[in-house]
């Protein structure tokens, strides 16, 4: 079985098949072409946590909101982490959850590329799964939880352990949950309309603020 950063790779050429120019794209083949980095230390991975739990509580949309737009969702979040200015701003990414060997949500190549070529169907089931990976090939879900609740029939308690999101290395998931990445990237999203204008406008403003930041870094050599 391959390991979810072969998945990215694989994910990532995909995504340039396909004509889907994202920054994103560029940001994960540029990870990708370094070596990989080596485990977080417990003490980072612990905060880290601890901060997505504190996130998840404190979101805009509460879980019973969130449980059904994963798109919106991850591009808030992905747009959040960019104002925060962290320098290790996750990607989208778009693909499918197995859960306990059954796929979650209907995702194959096949219907990505039968949605990206329809373009933006007013009303259109687009069949999807969207989380966020991070340059260490860790992941955030903010959405998986919630859903796997409203399918179980549970309560949404965010003030559990956890606090309903999905974090952490992925191929420490499988068996349990396996994540299977085939986009990287928004531009999906917003050429097939599961994302509202403004939520893309939002984003892209934010995303131009960041890299007009990242860029400059770059140059004096800061990262």
């Amino acid at each position: 079985m391959s390991s979810y950063r072969e998945q990215m790779r694989e994910a990532v050429e995909r995504t340039d098949a396909w004509g889907i120019d994202s920054w994103h794209k560029t940001l994960a083949m540029n990870r990708l072409s370094q070596p990989p980095a080596p485990p977080q230390p417990r003490q980072e991975y612990g905060k880290k946590a601890l901060f997505f739990e504190h996130l998840s509580r404190t979101f805009p949309l509460p879980p019973e909101v969130r449980s059904n737009l994963c798109g919106p969702v991850h591009l808030l979040l992905s747009t959040m982490f960019m104002e925060k200015e962290l320098s290790t701003a996750p990607f989208i990414t778009i693909g499918e959850v197995v859960w306990s060997g059954d796929p979650c949500f209907g995702v194959t190549e096949e219907n990505l590329k039968a949605t990206l070529d329809a373009g933006n169907v007013p009303f259109a089931d687009i069949r999807i799964h969207v989380w966020l990976t991070f340059p260490d090939f860790t992941i955030l879900d903010f959405t998986f939880m919630p859903w796997q609740c409203r399918q179980n029939g549970e309560v949404m308690d965010l003030n559990e352990t956890g606090a309903l999101k999905m974090y952490g290395n992925p191929d420490e998931m499988v068996g349990r949950y396996d994540y299977k990445p085939m986009l990287v990237g928004p531009e999906f999203l917003f050429r097939t309309g599961a994302v509202k204008p403004h939520e893309r406008e939002a984003f892209l403003v934010t995303q131009a603020q960041w890299l007009q930041k990242f860029v400059t870094i770059q140059k004096k050599g800061g990262g």
